[in-house]
């Protein structure tokens, strides 16, 4: 499978999380990282993992127009935010709607 034409989304931005969106970057792969915690300080979050300094952290919840931004979606274990939506009431998919590559 050819992924290097695909958007991932990674959900959490935690010890697993973090992991999986540098192996991508390091692969040449278009990436952004997901995080339900709108109080997250992106700065300390770059600082702890600099190769992902710059990377679109998105926070909170996340709109139709940003999953339809997204061909596969990796979550981290400990990811709970695609469970009931956004904090905000925005769009996340369920379990059942979740696609995998």
């Amino acid at each position: 499978m050819n992924v290097k034409d695909k958007r991932f989304l990674v959900a959490g931005t935690g010890r697993s999380g973090a992991s999986a969106a540098e192996l991508l970057k390091k692969m040449g792969i278009s990436t952004r990282l997901f995080d339900g915690n709108e109080k997250l300080d992106i700065e300390a979050f770059y600082q702890k993992h600099p190769l992902l300094d710059g990377m679109e952290i998105l926070l909170g919840g996340l709109t139709e127009e940003e999953m339809e931004q997204t061909d596969i979606l990796v979550l981290s274990p400990g990811s709970r935010s695609f469970e009931s939506g956004g904090s905000d009431g925005s769009p996340c998919p369920s379990r059942n709607e979740k696609a995998t590559y």
